[in-house]
């Protein structure tokens, strides 16, 4: 399946792989929030390490995922991770993160899993 959601450790996890839409992603994110038995969890994590549509995304398409986030941040605390272990990935997902954080959220790009975590759960994990 290519868009699922899941908990993990009080957050909730979007997890996007190979091929979806735009919609597809939003709306699994909706549903995925909607179910959550912890309201609001500690924050949200995206992981697109096995995405492949994020590389062939136009930037426009990731600015406005990304502003779309702003609306549904109090659903997740206002924090979220992206997982995005590529260095294209990863950049494309900064440049999105700076355009989530103007509208209203707190944005941290990671190259692994465990360091999205330790970072929505409060730890120190830089990168």
């Amino acid at each position: 399946m290519p868009v699922s959601f899941r908990e993990d450790r009080g957050c909730g996890v979007l997890d996007l792989e190979g091929n979806y839409s735009v919609r597809e992603a939003r709306d699994g994110l909706v549903q995925g929030l909607a179910d959550l038995s912890i309201k609001p969890p500690v924050g949200l994590i995206v992981d697109v390490s096995r995405s492949a549509m994020v590389g062939t995304r136009p930037s426009d398409d990731i600015v406005r995922a990304a502003q779309g986030m702003g609306p549904l941040g109090h659903k997740f605390s206002h924090r979220i991770a992206v997982v995005a272990p590529s260095a294209l990935t990863f950049g494309l997902m900064r440049m999105g993160g700076i355009h989530a954080e103007d509208a209203g959220l707190k944005v941290r790009v990671c190259h692994t899993y465990e360091s999205a975590v330790a970072w929505v759960l409060g730890g120190s994990t830089a990168e």
